[in-house]
């Protein structure tokens, strides 16, 4: 029944104000039961001494009025009604109840249980399919069901599973010899009509290294150059081409393509993770400075810088994991310099940590010197662990502080400062001497 084909006594009841709260507790009972039949007594909160009187007026019967009880009791604020003996008192049938509530709430009474039983059911068919499609890599299947899902997302994630399936099948017949390697994109387009359908920055394409490090038995890999090598090893080739370390005086003495592009010299090189994977070379220099950004080589050519330097260019992608771990492996010591904010200092922490590199210019001392001339850019939160000295010297201003400033150039790009074994890289820093920057007019 719909609220235009009420009674008009039910009508009434639903359009009383004084009963709002009562009809409000009523719609959420009813959201609850399957019949309205089944409703007998409702707990309401609010009822208003107005919509008490109404009650008692219909529902305390000379019998309770001589026993000293009413129907109505609230305490507290809140009021048990009996709705089925009410109804019965004004002559209203229980199937009126549904469209009493809407037509007092303007809401529609949804079946929530029912909602509920139909959800998980449909949870159990999506499990037992997933459990089905997946059955080539369980320990994957049962960790996307213990991640659990919204009813809103069951059919993506049907469709993943199927998707994850077909690349599995196809990352099989790679790893037989012989078999020659595809691009990520390739496999994604072919699985999924959508090259970045397996992008590792999607939970989907986490899934995926997942599933190859458990058919190839191996840990899963966090890390984006350990990544893509685990692809690479089964046959997957994650973009090594797009991204690259920009370097300047590299030496190297090996045989390859690259280190004969490095020992060219007279101008940048970019290695991309293709070069660093496919044809590393063998770097020779005793130490390395790496910098966050490409602005400091355009100011080491500008001023003539003959140093070994390298750019990873912001936050670590596996490009810069491979060049940092080749270095490694080829005895070159690493020191790495940031812009002083907070994505600077996780990422200066972070190299320091994977790779043991030494902080330079992102000291106090260096700041402080800074802050003759701060930047316009709000510092922000900083990580918790940066050392309360350059907190200190960093909160004078408030403001981040950036490889162009010319403090920082000058630090980097004079005589290699020396830093002492035993010193806290993040908070010394000695510099030798400064040398000038010159800018280049690019109009000229």
């Amino acid at each position: 029944m719909t609220a235009a084909e009420l009674p008009g006594a039910a009508r009434a009841l639903a359009e009383d104000t004084d009963l709002a709260p009562l009809w409000q507790a009523v719609h959420q009972r009813l959201c609850q039961l399957d019949d309205p039949t089944e409703l007998a007594t409702v707990s309401v909160n609010g009822l208003s001494a107005a919509g008490v009187a109404f009650l008692r007026s219909w529902l305390d019967t000379n019998t309770r009025r001589r026993r000293g009880k009413s129907a109505i009791s609230p305490a507290e604020g809140v009021a048990k009604v009996p709705v089925r003996e009410l109804l019965a008192r004004l002559g209203v049938a229980a199937e009126h109840l549904p469209a009493i509530a809407e037509l007092a709430t303007g809401l529609p009474v949804a079946n929530h249980a029912a909602g509920r039983a139909a959800s998980a059911a449909a949870r159990a068919a999506l499990w037992t399919e997933v459990g089905r499609t997946l059955a080539a890599v369980p320990l994957l299947a049962q960790r996307i069901r213990a991640a659990g899902v919204a009813d809103t997302d069951i059919d993506s994630v049907r469709t993943e599973s199927r998707h994850l399936a077909a690349a599995v099948a196809k990352i099989d017949r790679l790893r037989r010899p012989g078999v020659p390697p595809v691009t990520l994109a390739k496999l994604a387009h072919d699985c999924t009509g959508d090259p970045h359908g397996f992008d590792l920055d999607k939970l989907i394409g986490r899934r995926l290294v997942e599933a190859v490090a458990e058919r190839a038995g191996e840990p899963i890999a966090s890390r984006p150059d350990a990544v893509r090598a685990l692809l690479a090893r089964s046959g997957v080739l994650a973009d090594r081409l797009s991204s690259s370390v920009v370097v300047l005086n590299l030496q190297a003495s090996g045989t390859g393509v690259v280190d004969e592009r490095l020992r060219l010299g007279g101008a940048p090189v970019p290695l991309t993770l293709f070069d660093l994977t496919v044809n590393p070379p063998t770097l020779i220099d005793e130490a390395v400075l790496v910098v966050e950004n490409p602005s400091v080589i355009e100011a080491a050519l500008a001023a003539g810088f003959t140093g070994p330097i390298a750019c990873t260019s912001g936050h670590l992608r596996a490009v810069d994991h491979a060049f940092l771990q080749r270095a490694i492996d080829c005895g070159v010591r690493l020191s790495y310099a940031g812009d002083v904010d907070r994505d600077g200092l996780i990422i200066a922490a972070q190299v320091r940590k994977l790779y043991g590199a030494r902080i330079l210019a992102m000291d106090h001392a260096t700041v402080t010197e800074a802050n003759a001339a701060p930047s316009a850019v709000p510092l922000g939160p900083l990580p918790e662990e940066t050392p309360p000295e350059l907190v200190a010297a960093l909160t004078d201003r408030g403001r981040a502080v950036y490889q162009e400033h010319d403090v920082l150039l000058n630090v980097l790009l004079g005589d290699p400062p020396a830093v002492a074994a035993n010193d806290d890289p993040l908070k010394t820093a000695t510099v030798q001497r400064h040398i000038s920057i010159t800018t280049v007019d690019p109009s000229r």
